[in-house]
């Protein structure tokens, strides 16, 4: 039960990661655009 709730975190914070990863990536890109115009 232990090791599969701690699985189960794991790969929440691997889905957290990359989507904190995919906000990044989208601030960065809404900067160049504003800094292009």
């Amino acid at each position: 039960m232990k090791v599969c709730s701690l699985h189960f975190n794991k790969g929440l914070t691997t889905q957290r990661g990359r989507i904190l990863n995919l906000h990044k990536s989208f601030l960065l890109v809404q900067w160049v655009f504003q800094n292009l115009i």
